[in-house]
């Protein structure tokens, strides 16, 4: 999980180099990432645009969520979707890890989130 806010450009400009350290430290050629842009309750002073993060996330094949942390805006769907992702990779690896505990983890994470 990689995040931004949408009002500070610096901090959307170091995506690229984190994404390029966390495939080379995993080894991996397509890890699986999920992109959040937070802070959408500060649209006025939004500095990376919609399509921006979407152009980006396209180029290095990620998936890519808009939220709100303060105001709750798509913040159980964008755990939801790095739950998702983070069991199908475990599938994919056959993992012996028991069901139970792969789920249990989702749910205490949805949990979390439910409450806000």
């Amino acid at each position: 999980l990689l995040g931004y806010r949408i009002t500070d450009a610096p901090n959307f400009g170091i995506l690229e180099d984190l994404i390029h350290r966390i495939r080379h430290h995993k080894n991996e050629i397509y890890p699986r990432i999920v992109v959040i842009a937070n802070a959408l309750d500060q649209e006025p002073l939004r500095k990376i645009t919609t399509q921006d993060g979407i152009n980006f996330c396209s180029a290095f094949d990620l998936t890519y969520h808009e939220t709100s942390v303060k105001t709750g805006h798509q913040v159980k769907l964008s755990v939801s979707t790095l739950i998702s992702l983070m069991n199908s990779k475990s599938d994919d690896r056959k993992s012996s890890s028991s069901p139970k505990k792969k789920f249990s983890f989702a749910r205490k994470t949805m949990r979390i989130f439910s409450e806000k």
